[in-house]
């Protein structure tokens, strides 16, 4: 009996399980970095809406000579001026679900000086342990975590 050799094109069953494997490993290896550039994205949302803020303080304290609004009472956050940039609850200005970020309750805006200050919310909170506080003052101080630290301020306030 003659037997003839078959030429098989495809894949056999080995070569599709270690392709298979070397996607599962890449995978492993990604998630992790994506999910850090996630929590980094809602980082710089954050910041974003501070100094959009800051910078509206301070056009307001350009034409009154003090941090007040159009009607001449101190800014609050519950102020058109303010929130006609950014919702006093929800930042960015807009969000209605999965909002990261919140203004705390020490944001304090006065005739002469404010400090600014967001934290996070449950998610962003329960993930994100590195930078769990941002704060923005009238002269430009920045803050981070609660504090002035100058380590927790460069790594919270650039990247």
């Amino acid at each position: 009996m003659l037997i003839k050799n078959k030429s098989r094109s495809g894949f056999t069953l080995l070569e599709l399980m270690v392709a298979l494997a070397i996607i599962a490993v890449l995978a492993a290896v990604a998630m992790p970095l994506i999910k850090d550039y996630k929590w980094r994205a809602h980082r710089i949302e954050a910041r974003n809406a501070l100094q959009a803020l800051s910078q509206r303080l301070n056009t307001a304290y350009q034409v009154n000579k003090k941090f007040v609004g159009s009607d001449g009472t101190t800014l609050t956050l519950d102020s058109p001026e303010i929130t006609s940039v950014v919702d006093k609850d929800k930042i960015p200005r807009g969000c209605t679900n999965n909002c990261y970020y919140k203004f705390d309750e020490a944001t304090v805006i006065n005739d002469t000086d404010y400090t600014l200050v967001v934290v996070p919310t449950d998610t962003q909170a329960r993930k994100d342990k590195k930078c769990t506080k941002f704060s923005l003052t009238n002269t430009g101080s920045k803050g981070a975590n609660g504090g002035t630290n100058a380590a927790d301020v460069k790594e919270c306030w650039s990247r």
